[in-house]
């Protein structure tokens, strides 16, 4: 990670360097502290709260693992704020060809597209997936903002 972002606005930075990633902490925990952990939800709980010690507003987070058993396509593993517990699921090979996968930003992502960051904040959002707009409902609660129609 090369630099963390606010609205587009770049609120910290770290040069890139071939000799050493002294400099960015979360490079730094990755290599001192993560491998530590010995489960996915230990990995993911003190994921969160690394990124919440620096600041990182984080809600929730999800972590996808592919496996190589023919049965399973992968296992997701979801954390949230509230509960600061790991909820686990399992992706079988007819859920990745369902239309809700399909048309979810994870099939872009897993299939190495890279990325997929979208502004919920601004006056029209582009909400090209389904999540987004329900990301956005729950956004909206939480700032108690009433929607006009």
């Amino acid at each position: 990670m090369d630099s963390w972002y606010r609205d587009d606005t770049v609120l910290d930075s770290q040069p890139r360097s071939s000799e050493s990633d002294q400099g960015n902490p979360f490079v730094d925990w990755l290599v001192r502290e993560a491998w530590k952990t010995t489960n996915i939800p230990d990995l993911l709980i003190a994921t969160a709260c690394m990124l919440q010690s620096f600041g990182l507003p984080l809600k929730t987070m999800q972590l996808f693992v592919r496996t190589l058993n023919p049965q399973l396509y992968g296992l997701f593993s979801k954390w949230d704020c509230v509960s600061n517990l790991v909820e686990a699921s399992e992706a079988t090979h007819t859920g990745v060809a369902s239309d809700a996968y399909l048309n979810s930003p994870f099939a872009p992502i897993i299939n190495g597209e890279g990325g997929v960051r979208r502004r919920l904040d601004v006056d029209e959002p582009q909400l090209d997936y389904p999540i987004l707009g329900e990301l956005l409902d729950h956004m909206l609660d939480a700032l108690e903002i009433p929607i006009q129609i």
